[in-house]
């Protein structure tokens, strides 16, 4: 079974160039676009890795982050340009 990532970026290009990398690389790539999203995908997959971006719309990425962590240990890359 492939590894799971979760990339979780506003930002179509950048999310999609991440997301290309991931795949030629064999992992299994699900993508959001805000930190609502990204937590209803993490509630309900299994996820192995999350790649998150701070500033964001609806839910920045601090926000997910204390969310996934009350429930799991998955590592979590904090992308930013901050």
């Amino acid at each position: 079974m492939k590894e799971t990532i979760l990339i979780v970026e506003d930002e179509d290009i950048l999310r999609e160039i991440s997301k290309d990398y991931f795949l030629d690389a064999g992992y299994q790539v699900l993508e959001a676009r805000n930190g609502a999203e990204a937590l209803t995908l993490f509630e309900s997959l299994n996820i192995d890795l999350v790649i998150l971006d701070i500033m964001m719309p609806e839910l920045d990425g601090w926000a997910v982050c204390k969310k996934i962590r009350e429930q799991s240990v998955v590592p979590i890359i904090m992308l930013t340009a901050r």
